[in-house]
C-alpha cells in the first residue's frame, strides 16, 4: 500500500500571490519519484490558527504518513512554524545546540568584518534574531542546514494520541529558502526514508521496474491523449473501468491478462514529460510493450531521458566543440547549455546578434539577405540563419553551430511572417546543414521565446547526434 504524503508552503506572500512556490513542486516530484502518493500540496498564509487547524486536519487522515512543511522557520515575528508545532505537539521548545554554534560563529565574522556582511545581507541581524531561528521542538530530530542557520526537523507524532491514533506519521518542518530547503532535504531525506520508511525500499525497487517516463516534442497534450488511447484500443486494450487520478484498468483480451494502468502527462512549452506506472499480473511485460508502442509512433520526436542531460553526453562522448547565435531568444539556448555543470568541456560561447549589424559585422551574414524585402529573406529567414550558422563556425572555430532568428512580438510581425515565426538552423564544420522553421502562435512574448529555445536544443541534438551516427557509418 502507497504511503501518503502531504506538503505545505508558509508564506503570506505566496498565499496571496505575490511570490511562486516552487518547494511544493520540486518536493512532490521527489516524493512521487522514491514511491510516495502525493494526496496534496497547500500553500498558507502566515497564521498561527489556520497552520494549526490544517496539520491538526492532515494527522488524522487515513492514508497520510508524512507531511512536509516549508517556511516559518526564519528570524521574525511572522516565522511561526516551531511556536505552532510545540504548541499542537505539547512539546517544550529549546535551542538546538549546533545550530546555536553556527549563529555565534557567525555574529563574530559579521563583527569582524561588519561592513562586507551588512552590504551582503542588507540587514542587521541582532543576536536574538539569530537564536529564533535555532528553535526546535524538544525531542524533534535536528536537520542540519549546511547553507543557512535554521535547521530542519523531523517530529514523530506516532505516540500523540491527542493528534492521530495511527501507527506511523511524521512531520518533517524544512527553512522556506528554496536552496536551505533542498540541500537539507537531499542531504537527509533519504536517512530518514531509510529510517522510518521501511516498505519504500521494496516498493521503490518495485516502482522501477514498473514505471517508464519519457518526453515527446512538438506535440499538444490533447493530440498525445486521443493518439495514446486509439494505441491502446488497437493493441488489444479493452478499456474496462476509469477512476480517479487516470487510473485505468486494461484487459488484454488475447492473453486475458489485467492491468492497472496509472498515466499522466506534465506539458511544457514545446515538449511533454509523460509518465506510464503500472502493476498486476504481467505488468512489467505489457508496461514495456506499451512503452515500445509510444516509442515507435513518435521516433522522431521522442526522448528517454532530459535533452539537457543527453546532449550534454552527447557532446562529451563525441569530443566536440558548439556554439550558439541567437537574435530573438537573447541567449536562452546557451543558458540551456551551461546550466549543466560541465559544459565548459564543449561549449565555447554565444553570440546575442540581436543587431543586424552584429549579423554582418560578427556573423558574415550577406547584405543582400539582410537588406532584402523578399518573402524567403531578410533577418528573420532560413537563409539569414543558416548564414549565421556557418559564420559562427569560422567565427568561433567550431564542429557544430546552432542559429536561431526570428519574431517573438508582440510587434514585428506581417502577414508572411507573423508573431512566432522562427528559424532554428543547424550546420557543421564538414558542411552540412539544416534549418527548421516553426510557428508558435503563443500569447506572450516569453513564452515564444522558451518555446523556441527548447525545441532548438531538442534539434540540436538530434543533428548532432544524426551527424555522429553518418560518420560511423563511413
Amino acid at each position: 500500500m502507497s504511503i501518503g504524503a502531504y506538503i505545505l508552503s508558509t508564506g503570506t506572500e505566496l498565499a496571496r500571490g505575490k511570490s511562486n512556490d516552487t518547494n511544493g513542486p520540486y518536493l512532490a516530484q521527489h516524493l512521487d519519484e522514491l514511491g510516495f502518493e502525493i494526496l496534496g500540496l497547500s500553500i498558507l498564509p502566515d497564521s498561527s490558527d489556520v497552520l494549526e487547524e490544517t496539520i491538526r486536519y492532515l494527522l488524522n487522515l487515513a492514508q497520510l504518513e508524512l507531511v512536509i512543511l516549508t517556511g516559518g522557520l526564519g528570524p521574525t515575528k511572522d516565522d511561526l512554524t516551531v511556536d505552532v508545532l510545540a504548541k499542537l505537539f505539547e512539546r517544550e521548545i529549546i535551542e538546538d545546540q549546533r545550530a546555536l554554534k553556527a549563529s555565534h560563529l557567525f555574529l563574530k565574522n559579521k563583527q569582524s568584518n561588519q561592513t562586507n556582511l551588512k552590504q551582503e545581507f542588507h540587514l542587521e541581524l541582532s543576536i536574538e534574531q539569530l537564536r529564533r531561528q535555532v528553535r526546535i521542538p524538544r525531542g524533534a530530530k535536528s536537520l542540519a542546514n549546511p547553507l543557512g542557520l535554521a535547521p530542519g526537523f523531523l517530529l514523530d507524532w506516532q505516540k500523540e494520541a491527542k493528534l492521530s491514533s495511527k501507527a506511523q506519521s511524521f512531520l518533517l518542518a524544512l527553512p522556506g529558502v528554496p536552496r536551505e530547503m533542498k540541500a537539507i532535504f537531499e542531504n537527509e531525506f533519504s536517512k530518514i526514508v531509510s529510517e522510518k520508511f521501511h516498505k519504500l525500499e521494496k516498493q521503490v525497487k518495485e516502482r522501477a521496474r514498473t514505471r517508464r517516463t519519457f518526453y515527446i516534442y512538438d506535440l499538444g497534450e490533447s493530440t498525445f491523449q486521443k493518439v495514446f488511447l486509439d494505441l491502446l484500443a488497437e493493441h488489444n486494450y479493452v478499456l474496462s473501468d476509469i477512476l480517479s487520478d487516470r487510473k485505468y484498468y486494461f484487459k488484454d483480451s488475447s492473453a486475458n491478462i489485467a492491468v492497472n494502468l496509472l498515466w499522466g502527462v506534465s506539458a511544457s512549452l514545446g515538449y511533454l514529460k509523460i509518465f506510464l506506472e503500472m502493476n498486476g499480473i504481467g505488468a512489467n511485460a505489457e508496461l514495456e510493450r506499451i512503452f515500445q508502442l509510444i516509442k515507435g509512433k513518435y521516433l522522431a520526436s521522442f526522448l528517454a531521458e532530459d535533452i539537457s542531460l543527453l546532449f550534454h553526453k552527447l557532446c562529451l562522448r563525441e569530443n566536440i566543440q558548439i556554439g550558439t547565435a541567437e537574435s530573438c531568444t537573447g541567449g536562452g539556448v546557451a543558458q540551456m547549455i551551461t546550466d549543466i555543470s560541465g559544459s565548459s568541456a564543449y561549449f565555447k560561447g554565444s553570440l546575442v546578434s540581436y543587431a543586424n549589424e552584429l549579423k554582418l559585422s560578427h556573423l558574415g551574414v550577406p547584405t543582400e539577405i539582410l537588406d532584402s524585402k523578399a518573402d524567403n529573406k531578410g533577418a528573420v529567414s532560413a537563409e539569414c540563419a543558416l548564414a549565421m550558422a556557418h559564420g559562427l563556425i569560422k567565427a568561433f572555430n567550431l564542429d557544430f553551430a546552432l542559429a536561431i532568428s526570428g519574431i517573438a512580438g508582440p510587434s514585428g510581425g506581417t502577414a508572411t511572417k507573423p508573431v512566432g515565426t522562427v528559424f532554428i538552423a543547424l550546420a557543421s564544420s564538414a558542411g552540412s546543414e539544416v534549418c527548421h522553421k516553426i510557428y508558435a502562435p503563443l500569447n506572450h512574448r516569453a513564452d515564444i521565446r522558451a518555446y523556441s529555445a527548447r525545441l532548438a536544443m531538442f534539434y540540436f541534438y538530434k543533428f548532432i547526434l544524426g551527424s555522429s551516427v553518418n560518420k560511423k557509418k563511413l
